[in-house]
């Protein structure tokens, strides 16, 4: 379920910088994907859940394709 906070543009980006910041701590350079998958979520637009289904989805039909 897709979440029913408002958060403005700029409290969005600064969430994506903190969770940028740590992903590089830890060694991983995150994807404009990635990042954007984190916009939509914030913003309300799509669930965590649905996020993760996209993304495998994507992974298989790419998987099909090679």
């Amino acid at each position: 379920m897709a979440t029913t906070e408002t958060r403005s543009d700029a409290q969005i980006e600064d969430v994506i910088a903190g969770v940028d910041a740590g992903h590089r701590m830890a060694s991983h350079e995150p994807t404009e994907e990635t990042q954007e998958n984190g916009r939509r979520i914030l913003r309300g637009d799509i669930s965590a859940d649905d996020a993760v289904s996209e993304a495998i989805a994507r992974h298989q039909a790419a998987a099909h394709r090679s």
